[in-house]
């Protein structure tokens, strides 16, 4: 769509999109990439790292790591970064090159990308991977690690990928019910060390919850009264309220029934 200053301002109100224009032209819009109707940008703000901030194209809807999350000046700035004609990184324009490049020159390239960012092996390490208990505990030991709630938004950030990469995105049925009450049980280990201010964690754990218990009438007899007893068990054991819903989830699946 052809972006517009007054959708801006629309999305984000005056005062915000205001601050985001002076963003903009302070050159706090340090990178901008394109992957369908996704913008994926990052802004340099008060804290010592970049914030990282998801736009909607669609609907003009932005996540930061900021504090503030939702809506934020960081947001409107990567608007009007793409709204001046400023560079953009088109991700499926890399991925075509990538798809034409012989296999010995995309592993030469990989290899080249891996010896100077080092970081980027953990991230191939468990490409294709569905087991949940990894990504948990993988999430949890990057926890650990965190200085700061900028640092755990990222990882909280990397984990929603990986769920909606390698379980959410699974067909309904027995092994995404089964995966994604394991995922939830080892989860429940890493609960008490995550500063959710913004909410992003409970929104993903209510997706898997809305998930499971969707489609829970389709399953057998014995999957289905396991899943439903194992998160009721989370329930009950909920100290932060990450599943104070799954009494009203798993009521309004047998009402469905």
């Amino acid at each position: 769509m052809a972006l517009t200053p007054e959708q801006v301002e629309r999305a984000f109100g005056t005062v915000i999109a205001g601050r985001g224009y002076d963003y903009y032209r302070r050159d706090r819009v340090l990178q901008v990439l394109k992957s369908g109707n996704t913008l994926l940008g990052t802004v340099s703000g008060t804290a010592p790292e970049p914030y990282t901030v998801e736009v909607d194209l669609s609907s003009l809807q932005s996540r930061c790591t900021c504090p503030y999350a939702l809506g934020c000046k960081h947001g409107a700035a990567v608007l009007y970064h793409v709204l001046n004609g400023e560079e953009v990184v088109d991700v499926e324009a890399i991925l075509e090159e990538l798809e034409r490049m012989p296999k010995e020159e995309l592993l030469g390239l990989v290899r080249n990308l891996l010896l100077e960012n080092p970081f980027i092996a953990g991230e191939l390490t468990t490409l294709g991977k569905r087991n949940p208990k990894n990504i948990a505990s993988e999430f949890g030991r990057r926890l650990l690690m965190c200085r700061n709630f900028l640092q755990q938004q990222e990882e909280i950030r990397k984990l929603e990928r990986a769920v909606r990469r390698h379980l959410l995105s699974l067909p309904a049925g027995r092994e995404k019910a089964l995966l994604l009450v394991q995922f939830l049980e080892e989860m429940e280990n890493h609960l008490g060390y995550v500063d959710d201010s913004n909410g992003f964690l409970a929104e993903l754990i209510y997706d898997c919850l809305e998930a499971i218990t969707g489609k829970i009438d389709g399953l057998d007899t014995d999957t289905r009264r396991d899943v439903a007893a194992r998160l009721r068990r989370l329930e009950e054991r909920d100290e932060y309220g990450y599943f104070e819903d799954v009494s009203h989830l798993l009521g309004r699946a047998q009402r469905k029934v």
